[in-house]
């Protein structure tokens, strides 16, 4: 049945599962003499006639099927069955587009099993528990072939560039390898530890149904130090620099700190008779002043030039201009951001590495020096492989953006604790989300780009 409105008082049929299904005034009947078995296939006679009511969904008010189907007898099984009508699935009391409404709400629309009933209620008339709005979703679900049905497209629009992360929720990992040139999920692991041995089963899963990795992107966890290399020998390795970043610019924000506790604390005379001369309280004034302005305005020696305020630009000035200490950790800091600029190339990116490593104003102040002890040759050099590439990501954002989504996705759906449910949400999700495709983006090398634009 396709589930289109019967006609009242008007006999029409419809083929359904090589049946002919009769509707009388609103009522469907499927009841032949003879039916075919569905163990045996041998022909069975009718028995009697079984009654159901369907609710179906309707724009104009509530909308009841009453179903008369046949129930028969085969002499070669011994038992009895009934025929099963296309408006609705076996056993169910709403009709298949009622049930597939509720989905595609809840997929699509992100609506909670909890508001669901009122929203099917409001705009279709049928009203549905919350537990059965549960049982819809995740039956539906289940018959999803994650393998068959997605992976096979994420494969065949693979760039070459794969980002790797791990989200924990309670007593589960979930692994997420995105495509981030393609803005594409890859797959996903769920486990119940995020260890050195559940990440090489995923990428060994990865590796047998095609992914290839040119470029692994990660963060500058321990956990993807080895395993990565054993599956694929040729993998590229770029870490994540928005990490480097962030931890290179505490170090700075520590740096400050420090400093601003050597700065002058007012209330201290030299000595018990000691009368203050006027210069002397206006310079005891302008450090009281340096000092707060240090305090109020300490991240802005961490913000781009092109973030700053006006005010925040004066300030900049007055204080590198007063302490140099605070000209270096200015000066750290967007020596650090150009590190790693785009528009450069990595043996650019080692020259600036070795310059900030032979300054002596960073060399004088301990939080600096910190900060440089974290860009070692071996990690840098891994910090500036997307330099070879004319579209590779630097950053592990895309699959940070899955595990945000993935974080919202299990604060709406509070039920969403077992193993079942978190990989039906997913596989349902992914799913619905494939829909939306874009042309293959492929990883360029810078050379090859250059190479490809002189032969055209």
């Amino acid at each position: 049945m396709d589930g289109s409105h019967f006609q009242s008082a008007v006999a029409s049929r419809v083929l359904s599962r090589g049946r002919v299904e009769v509707a009388w005034d609103n009522a469907l009947e499927i009841a032949p003499p003879t039916a075919e078995c569905p163990v045996c296939h041998n022909e069975g006679k009718r028995h009697s006639i079984a009654r159901r009511r369907i609710r179906d969904i309707s724009l104009d008010g509530e909308r009841v099927v009453p179903v008369r189907v046949g129930v028969y007898n085969c002499v070669v099984c011994k038992k009895h069955f009934r025929l099963q009508t296309g408006l609705a699935e076996k056993g169910k009391h709403y009709s298949k587009r009622a049930l597939e409404k509720g989905f595609v709400a809840i997929r699509d629309d992100k609506t909670t099993f909890t508001a669901l009933p009122n929203r099917l209620s409001r705009d279709f008339h049928i009203t549905p528990s919350k537990s059965s709005c549960h049982r819809w979703f995740h039956s539906r679900a289940d018959k999803i072939d994650f393998e068959k049905e997605y992976e096979p497209l994420a494969v065949q629009s693979f760039s070459g560039a794969l980002a790797i992360d791990e989200v924990y929720d309670k007593g589960f990992c979930l692994m997420f390898a995105t495509d981030p040139l393609n803005r594409r999920t890859v797959s996903f692991h769920l486990c119940r530890g995020g260890t050195s041995g559940e990440l090489e089963k995923f990428l060994r899963y990865l590796d047998s149904i095609g992914i290839r990795p040119e470029v692994l992107i990660v963060d500058g966890s321990a956990l993807y130090t080895s395993v990565p290399q054993e599956i694929w020998p040729a993998v590229r390795i770029q870490l994540c620099i928005f990490h480097v970043i962030k931890n290179c610019t505490d170090d700075i924000e520590s740096a400050i700190r420090t400093f601003y506790r050597t700065l002058y604390k007012g209330g201290h005379l030299p000595h018990e008779n000691f009368t203050a001369p006027g210069w002397w309280i206006q310079q005891m004034k302008r450090k009281e002043w340096d000092k707060l302005l240090i305090r109020e305005h300490r991240m802005a020696f961490l913000t781009r030039d092109e973030n700053l305020s006006a005010r925040q630009r004066r300030v900049i000035t007055h204080l590198s201009g007063r302490y140099p200490e605070l000209h270096a950790m200015r000066s750290f800091f967007l020596d650090l951001l150009n590190l790693f600029q785009r528009n450069q190339g990595v043996t650019d990116a080692w020259a600036r590495l070795r310059a900030m490593r032979a300054n002596d104003q960073y060399k004088e102040i301990p939080g600096l020096q910190v900060a440089l002890k974290r860009l070692p040759d071996k990690k840098f050099e891994k910090m500036v492989t997307f330099l070879d590439y004319e579209d590779l990501d630097s950053t592990t954002n895309h699959v940070e953006r899955t595990n945000r989504w993935f974080r919202k996705r299990q604060k709406t759906h509070y039920r969403n604790r077992t193993e079942r449910t978190i990989r039906n949400m997913l596989k349902a999700d992914l799913l619905g989300r494939s829909r939306n495709t874009v042309p293959p983006v492929k990883l360029a090398r810078r050379g090859d780009l250059a190479e490809s634009e002189k032969v055209a």
